[in-house]
């Protein structure tokens, strides 16, 4: 957005963006400026609506407007326009002060609170990390009939088989299994003849003698014992969030982290508990 004459003015200025000023990591980037560089502040806003033209295949564009005053200048009801469902018409409120997340700012200590960007956890809490993709065409991958069916012919694999879970798995209510065999020696790979013929399967897929066995997506593994789903929307309330034990395998479309009891404990404070 250029800065012009009216960041040093005694004018205010509106404008229409899309949705994403106020969102995500473009917060941290553009709203310190306007607020320290130029002391402006915000002096109405409607928060996400969707924005449709009329001309022939136009794309749909989720915007906001924003109205900008210098600091001296600001009034002290700043109205807020919010959108229940984003095609439908505002809900007005009016607020002291507002956030560039465009939030009643009201009860914050710092109004211009954003959220940067960090290479490292915060606190020492432990890092939340996203699973890799498991390269198999998805022979090593099961849903419940196919594992009974699995285990029928070879049940000693039943103690390799962990439950895996991704967003649509969690947010869907669906099962879905995979055999983890890092670590497991070959003696006890070649006692399991099935097994075999779904590492061959690996292997033939990889080298491209074969073709995937179904669409498996994005898969991940990574041991944990919390995950959070990525499979979200723009119209979701909340992001789902499953604790698991140590067993369970976490594809790619969720992130993982590993929560320790010491460390859950010395967070309660934080946690308001």
């Amino acid at each position: 957005m250029p800065i012009g004459p009216a960041a040093t003015s005694r004018r205010h200025i509106a404008f229409v963006a899309t949705n994403s000023i106020t969102q995500g990591e473009q917060v941290a980037q553009l709203w310190p400026l306007l607020f320290d560089r130029y002391s402006l502040e915000i002096s109405f806003a409607h928060r996400t609506f969707a924005w449709i033209s009329d001309a022939r295949g136009s794309a749909q564009v989720h915007c906001v407007i924003l109205g900008l005053a210098k600091r001296k200048d600001e009034p002290k009801e700043k109205r807020l326009f919010s959108y229940s469902e984003i095609y439908g018409d505002p809900v007005e409120s009016v607020h002291s002060a507002l956030s560039p997340y465009l939030f009643d700012a009201s009860q914050l200590n710092d109004r211009h609170l954003v959220i940067r960007e960090e290479s490292k956890s915060l606190r020492g809490a432990p890092p939340m990390v996203i699973g890799s993709k498991p390269i198999d065409g998805g022979y090593l991958i099961f849903n419940d009939d196919e594992k009974a069916g699995f285990l029928a012919r070879e049940p000693r694999a039943r103690r390799y088989l962990r439950p895996f879970i991704g967003g649509v798995e969690y947010t869907q209510n669906r099962s879905r299994w995979i055999l983890d065999l890092q670590e497991t020696s070959p003696a006890e790979l070649g006692a399991m003849p099935a097994v075999m013929e779904r590492l061959k399967a690996v292997r033939d897929y990889r080298l491209g003698k074969i073709p995937a066995r179904k669409q498996v997506g994005n898969e991940a593994k990574i041991p944990g014992t919390s995950a959070r789903s990525r499979d979200v929307t723009g119209s979701s309330k909340m992001i789902p969030e499953l604790f698991l034990s140590s067993f369970a395998s976490v594809r790619k479309s969720a992130n993982a982290l590993t929560v320790w009891r010491t460390w859950v404990q010395s967070w309660t404070p934080l946690l308001g508990s």
